[in-house]
Parts: structure tokens; C-alpha cells; sequence
């Protein structure tokens, strides 16, 4: 099963590259493609604009992340981003 990031009135299915747990239970460091999605998460980060709500599929469990804020957002090279994520409360289904 591919994994996917949805964001409300962003994205539907952006796919993940990798995703990890970050530095706590709220904190999940996710690495995409550039485009429409990265640019828009690196806006966010620069902004300190909160997030209402981003989901994540995986194979098990779906992650919803609650008011987010993107404390990182790095250019790895031109195939990849990677973005850290820190949610306000984490729901696991």
C-alpha cells in the first residue's frame, strides 16, 4: 500500500517518500516530492501558519495530526523535501 499525506483544500494523496517519528509522540518528519504540496508546507513553515488538520496513510494505523505547525522544512536536493511536523494532538485509527 503506498503512503499518502492529505491536507483539507491542499491535497488529497500527496505521496511520502519516508515518513518518521520526530523528536516526540507529536512530532512525525515526512519527506516528499517537490511541488504544489512542498511549496505550499514550506509557505506554512515560514509563515508559522497552523495546520488544522493532515492526515496520514500507511500501511497501519491512518495518523490524523491535529493543529500543526511545520518546524522544519528543508531542500534536501531537487527529487525530495523534508518537513517536520508537530501536532497539537495525534489520533491513531
Amino acid at each position: 500500500m503506498a503512503q499518502y499525506l492529505t491536507i483539507p483544500e491542499v491535497t488529497d494523496a500527496e505521496d511520502l517518500i519516508a515518513i518518521n517519528r520526530g523528536s516526540s509522540d507529536h512530532s512525525f518528519t515526512i519527506v516528499i516530492n517537490p511541488g504544489a504540496t512542498a511549496t505550499w508546507l514550506f509557505q506554512a513553515s515560514s509563515n508559522g501558519t497552523s495546520i488544522p488538520l493532515v492526515v496520514i496513510v500507511t500501511d497501519s494505523p491512518t495518523i490524523a495530526l491535529d493543529d500543526v505547525f511545520v518546524s522544519a522544512a528543508v531542500a534536501g536536493s531537487d527529487s525530495y523535501m523534508t518537513f517536520t511536523l508537530d501536532a497539537g494532538d495525534v489520533r491513531l485509527f
